[in-house]
């Protein structure tokens, strides 16, 4: 059997001809060994397949597949880092970092749901970044091994991260991955899985929280309720602020009236 290796590099392309033409970085991650079954060369194999369509902001791009006879590499988009390393490092992080996590992973599955599918294995394992101007963090949802149609029943995944309709075996949906996000937000939060909701946090951040947390799938908020949440709005609403600010700040850099 041949290895598989997930391999996230940086490029540049030359437009048109989809030529690798710099590597800038790269980070090379096992996915298969020639020892191990069958149905996990179905899962990359199955990830490539959806990944190859996917264009958006906020899920890891996939860029070409390489082979060596023995073995195959994914070409990766490169990210700086993940969630969950994060909250090892720091056990939670604070409000503002949770609202741009929870609009960037909401937007990655509102544009997986505009495709019918399910990611099925939404985990801070699962949520990468990359730092953009200012030292702001965008984040992507990677690992598509386990992306699938909508009304699955297949029981797969990791098990603090699957919503009560998959313990019973019942068909699951985009629902499924609305009660990760709740998870992934409660854990960002207090820095533990949910046994209860938390203290101490903005009535309209808990809000949101219970939201994505109802046992029921028919009660969960969807993803473009949580982006249009007032606890998400409020956050949009200070970052547009703090952006017009800076960019008052640079005309006048640029002006010589900084101190005006």
């Amino acid at each position: 059997m041949i290895a598989f290796h997930r391999w996230y590099i940086s490029v540049s392309f030359v437009f048109g001809f989809n030529k690798l033409e710099k590597v800038l970085g790269s980070r090379i991650e096992p996915i298969l060994e020639n020892k191990e079954a069958l149905n996990e060369k179905f899962l990359v194999e199955r990830e490539l397949s959806h990944h190859w369509s996917f264009s958006h902001k906020n899920v890891v791009s996939c860029i070409d597949v390489m082979s060596d006879g023995t073995s195959k590499y994914i070409i990766m988009e490169l990210m700086m880092g993940i969630l969950y390393d994060l909250l090892k490092e720091q056990g939670c992080i604070d409000e503002e970092e949770s609202a741009r996590v929870m609009k960037d992973i909401s937007k990655g599955l509102q544009y997986l749901a505009g495709k019918k599918l399910v990611h099925r294995n939404i985990k801070p394992k699962n949520l990468l970044y990359h730092v953009k101007s200012g030292n702001k963090k965008q984040y992507k949802l990677g690992d598509m091994g386990l992306v699938t149609n909508f009304e699955a029943t297949t029981f797969c995944g990791t098990v603090d991260y699957m919503s009560p309709e998959r313990f019973l075996m019942k068909k699951h949906s985009f629902a499924t991955d609305i009660w990760a996000m709740g998870v992934v937000m409660y854990q960002m939060t207090t820095g533990k899985l949910p046994l209860k909701h938390p203290k101490n946090n903005p009535h309209d951040m808990i809000d949101v929280m219970k939201g994505l947390l109802k046992f029921d799938e028919k009660h969960r908020l969807t993803a473009q309720q949580v982006l249009h949440s007032g606890w998400i709005s409020r956050w949009i609403l200070r970052w547009d602020e703090e952006k017009a600010l800076r960019r008052v700040s640079e005309i006048r850099m640029r002006e010589g009236r900084l101190n005006l």
